[in-house]
């Protein structure tokens, strides 16, 4: 009955807003939230909830404990039983030891596949950019990019997808910047691979980009810039149109106090286990007023008050940068932002892909590795 009634709700807002011309933000919406009904992609896949719920209390149940072929626990280990033979050799050695991690150097004969390429939170982590928010690690556009106004008559923001795909680059992609550029002698062949590189990335599949330094070099190229400003709109039209996305907007009311406090706790397990996990919020006063930003990290100030550190795509990053912007939790369970001094924050919400996309390009990125790593088959 439920899932009926919200169905009902994506029709009748579907076509209330048929009623704007389709070259609009809101057009987009329109055909984002047809395609949802018919495929059911815009409900939260319990699926999804339930494997990363498994992941969660594996990483749990295992805190604390390391593993370490040879008897050692880590290289350090190693190290000290080594140089206590040959200690005026010592930092030689270290600069030469292979790291036995996960995506470390070490092959599959010195370590094991399940260090080299665990199926847990740690495969996220493949170019060690999962929780930068740095400059150089970010879109080379924000949110309110002139070139989305000047698209857009009715452009309000694409946060949601901004968010999504800023994610996905960070946990999947990884840059090599000393191989040769896509496609750089042939405009035709450049198109295709740049096309199958965003679309594994919407897949949530690991990508290898040549060429290019980072995701601040490889937005800037206005080719590259042009395919990312349209699939972050898609992305946005597929996650607004959304159960969540139509919940949300209808109602300002905050969370229950344990609510909120329940979700800071999850996400402080997120960001401590290399997720830059998407939330969205709304303004208590004006629901239709949200917004969708990254966490990058948690903290608790000298009085006790819990925050998140927010990478919010409304500003340039150097203005999220190493927790410039907090989110406040206080006593009696209202949030404040600094960015939106002016607004009461009404709902927070954990965006409801989050589990089932970590879920997927956790096995996928686990699959990558063990193809690079020598480890296919070898899994006990």
């Amino acid at each position: 009955m439920k899932r009926n009634n919200q169905i009902h709700l994506l029709i009748l807002f579907s076509l209330t807003l048929m009623l704007s011309s389709c070259e609009s933000q809101i057009g987009t919406a329109v055909g984002a939230a047809f395609t949802n009904l018919l495929t059911g992609a815009g409900f939260r896949s319990s699926s999804g909830t339930e494997a990363y719920e498994a992941l969660k209390n594996e990483t749990l149940g295992q805190s604390g404990q390391t593993e370490f072929g040879g008897g050692c626990k880590s290289p350090d280990d190693a190290l000290t039983v080594i140089g206590s033979k040959d200690s005026k050799n010592m930092s030689a050695i270290k600069d030469k030891i292979c790291t036995c991690e996960a995506w470390g150097t070490c092959d599959s004969k010195s370590c094991s596949c399940q260090m080299l390429c665990p199926k847990n939170f740690n495969i996220l982590n493949r170019s060690n950019t999962a929780m930068d928010d740095s400059t150089e690690n970010s879109l080379s556009f924000t949110n309110s990019d002139s070139e989305f106004y000047s698209k857009y008559s009715d452009y309000t923001g694409f946060c949601w997808g901004h968010a999504v795909i800023t994610q996905r680059f960070n946990r999947l992609a990884k840059f090599k910047p000393d191989e040769p550029r896509l496609g750089a002698n042939d405009p035709i062949i450049r198109q295709r691979e740049l096309k199958g590189i965003i679309s594994k990335i919407n897949n949530n599949e690991p990508v290898d980009i040549s060429g290019y330094k980072n995701l601040k070099d490889f937005s800037t190229d206005p080719e590259v810039k042009e395919l990312l400003e349209e699939t972050v709109k898609k992305n946005w039209a597929r996650n607004a149109m959304s159960t969540q996305g139509l919940h949300i907007v209808a109602s300002g009311e905050p969370n229950p106090v344990d609510e909120t406090k329940k979700l800071f706790d999850d996400l402080d397990f997120r960001v401590k286990h290399n997720q830059m996990p998407a939330v969205v919020v709304n303004d208590m006063n004006e629901s239709s007023y949200a917004h969708t930003v990254l966490v990058s990290g948690t903290g608790t100030t000298d009085d006790g008050k819990r925050y998140l550190c927010i990478r919010d795509n409304n500003y340039s990053p150097e203005r999220s940068y190493n927790c410039k912007n907090k989110m406040f939790l206080n006593a009696d369970g209202s949030l404040n932002y600094s960015a939106w001094p002016y607004r009461k924050i009404g709902k927070i919400e954990l965006s409801y892909t989050e589990n089932s996309n970590t879920v997927e390009q956790i096995n996928n990125l686990q699959s990558k590795c063990a193809t690079d790593k020598g480890c296919n088959g070898l899994f006990n």
